[in-house]
């Protein structure tokens, strides 16, 4: 026992040297340690929430893309999480410090309505993207004119040079922001094909990714009056395609499909899909940031950006470039 005291402290030393040596290594091993010392990053004035679907598509990936690229020239920072299921949820923001809240909401869901509700309350600037769930002073909508949409839809069915259409909009809840704008787009479809329109049917997929392709397979079995098929999900577009490749009615019905994934510009080159209309999600996310710093600096900004849309046909491919 006298043994053990009598060795104890010089034990405590050295295991303090160790550690502390150990300490030093890691940090000098450290990405943040530099020969001139430690990096002191630069704090930025503004810190902005943008809340988005978890799904990993490519549009949300460049709204992301977008808003980080605004953020490199302004003075503020960006933070990402995920408006289904994030730890740090939408009830939490008022609590958090945030300068300002950018959401992508799913439909007309209760509890993201309540957040909102909640966080203009607090004075919080708020943009909801692509889809306007809640409209109040205090809230801004940036994203896709939906009638333009419509038109735009349109416009590709006139490639088809048909004298009559018997058309199926298919609306997805991936796509909320069109499916909420239904009316919209619908008008803005007969506006440009007018008496043209004989039947008009309307369905919907889920966030399942095959439930096109099974709506796909009803379609063409149960509606063979049906000569075109618009959608409004690139990856409902993608199975689609594939349902009429298997059932051989490529060029007995066209197909209108939904953003620009290099599968979809090589179907329309190969002339199995008519054309494709593309939202610009970095524009969204992009201006998006450029708005809420403007909010924070003036204390205005427009209470509704559009973002545009683009039409790709085969034509404008060849042409190496979109047409409006």
């Amino acid at each position: 026992m006298n043994l053990f005291l009598k060795y104890a402290p010089l034990f405590i030393v050295s295991l303090f040297l160790i550690v502390l040596i150990l300490s030093i290594k890691v940090m000098v091993s450290s990405p943040f340690y530099r020969d001139s010392g430690v990096i002191s990053l630069e704090e930025k004035s503004s810190h902005y929430a943008f809340f988005l679907p978890v799904e990993d598509y490519s549009f949300f990936k460049q709204i992301k893309e977008g808003a980080v690229r605004a953020s490199e020239t302004l003075d503020c920072s960006i933070s990402f999480f995920s408006i289904d299921d994030d730890p740090i949820s939408l009830g939490m923001v008022p609590y958090l410090g945030f300068d300002g809240i950018c959401l992508y909401p799913y439909g007309m869901d209760d509890k993201v309505k309540d957040s909102i509700n909640k966080i203009s309350n607090y004075g919080i600037p708020l943009i909801q993207l692509e889809n306007e769930i809640v409209r109040n002073e205090t809230t801004f909508f940036i994203g896709t004119n939906n009638f333009d949409s419509g038109k735009a839809i349109g416009k590709i069915a006139q490639l088809a040079n048909k004298d009559l259409y018997n058309i199926v909009l298919i609306y997805s809840d991936k796509n909320p922001g069109l499916l909420s704008g239904r009316s919209l787009v619908e008008m803005g479809l007969k506006s440009v094909l007018e008496d043209k329109v004989d039947k008009l049917y309307v369905r919907k997929t889920d966030l399942n990714p095959l439930d096109a392709e099974r709506l796909a397979y009803e379609i063409v079995k149960n509606s063979p009056e049906i000569d075109l098929i618009v959608l409004s999900d690139p990856n409902d577009t993608l199975v689609a395609v594939q349902a009429i490749i298997d059932n051989n009615l490529v060029g007995k019905v066209q197909i209108i499909g939904f953003g620009d994934d290099s599968r979809i510009l090589e179907y329309i080159s190969k002339d199995i899909i008519l054309g494709t209309i593309v939202r610009n999600p970095y524009r969204i996310g992009y201006s998006a940031v450029l708005a809420l710093d403007e909010i924070e600096k003036n204390g205005y900004t427009s209470a509704y950006v559009d973002t545009g849309i683009n039409l790709i046909s085969k034509n404008s491919l060849l042409n190496g470039k979109y047409s409006d």
